[in-house]
């Protein structure tokens, strides 16, 4: 097959034929027309070609002068020099920014459904058993990025949990806000004694209804010059309505089951969800997870369906 055939100028880019699909370099169809083996069977040519590219690769490689092996032995020393600082950095960073956590100003409040009055735990924690029963609304604030719940995973035969590590991170900054009791010791409510059960605030036997409010941490893109801020907001940046890729439904179940055996016995007993997701448009908008927890009773069941579909 000669360098001026049909067959030879057809081999460079991208060409069908049948069933088979090539891409073809200019390095590639030299080395076809070069050994002549455009006779043969396409896929028994296109082995031939790729064994032939790999053998002068490595030749060329082997005729390297010394100081070329020196430069790129150099080079690769710098590449893992700057992956090792790019690495550590991240480390920093992540040692240095906690996944949540909480603001001084934050206060895990309980109110009363019936008056103005409420107790809060701005500076203290507070003592499951200071809490009257009347006191029917808990509302708390968390302050980090909303993660959504992964889902599930199996490995070796193993299933876990991805968010698993972030949950922990989530339910270490709630539990900071109450403790189970007045000296900060662990309290603890049992039948007999194989059967101890940690106290929660809300009792298995309590039906509740949950409101959640997810402000998103905002990309730097939305700042001036790329760095977050108060008041540094470029005017084209989005307000608060804003769709996302994050899901609210996978934001909610994230805090639903990280208040487990903490809040409330088990996520079941929550009858009504409202969830709301916006972007962050506060200090420097780095996210926040505001929840407000409220105990229904029977004689509210009426009133409370009838505003729901009114």
């Amino acid at each position: 097959v000669s360098a001026f055939s049909p067959w030879a100028t057809s081999c460079t880019g991208v060409f069908t034929r049948g069933k088979y699909r090539y891409t073809r370099t200019d390095r590639f169809a030299s080395i076809l027309n070069e050994q002549c083996i455009g006779f043969l069977h396409r896929p028994r040519r296109r082995r031939i070609a790729t064994a032939l590219f790999e053998t002068k690769k490595a030749e060329s490689a082997d005729k390297a002068t010394p100081n070329q092996k020196v430069k790129t032995r150099k080079k690769k020393a710098v590449k893992k020099k700057k992956a090792d600082r790019e690495n550590t950095r991240k480390a920093i960073n992540e040692e240095a920014v906690p996944l949540y956590w909480r603001s001084e100003t934050d206060e895990f409040v309980f109110v009363d459904g019936t008056t103005d009055t409420s107790m809060s735990s701005a500076n203290n924690t507070i003592s499951i058993e200071s809490i009257p029963r009347e006191r029917k609304v808990l509302k708390f604030t968390v302050r980090g990025k909303p993660i959504p719940l992964r889902r599930h995973r199996t490995s070796r035969g193993f299933m876990y949990n991805p968010s698993a590590k972030s949950q922990l991170e989530f339910r270490r900054v709630v539990s900071d806000m109450v403790c189970c009791s007045s000296d900060g010791t662990e309290m603890t409510t049992s039948t007999n004694d194989d059967d101890n059960k940690k106290t929660v605030i809300f009792d298995e036997h309590e039906y509740l209804a949950v409101s959640i409010l997810f402000r998103l941490r905002r990309p730097k893109s939305h700042f001036v010059g790329g760095k977050p801020g108060p008041g540094r907001l470029r005017p084209t940046s989005p307000g608060r309505l804003h769709t996302t890729r994050t899901d609210v439904d996978n934001l909610a179940k994230f805090v639903l089951d990280s208040l487990n055996e903490l809040v409330y016995r088990d996520d079941r007993q929550v009858i009504s969800l409202h969830v709301a997701k916006v972007l962050d448009s506060e200090g420097h908008c780095e996210g926040a997870t505001e929840v407000a927890i409220s105990r229904l009773e029977e004689s509210e069941m009426e009133n409370f369906v009838a505003n729901m579909i009114a």
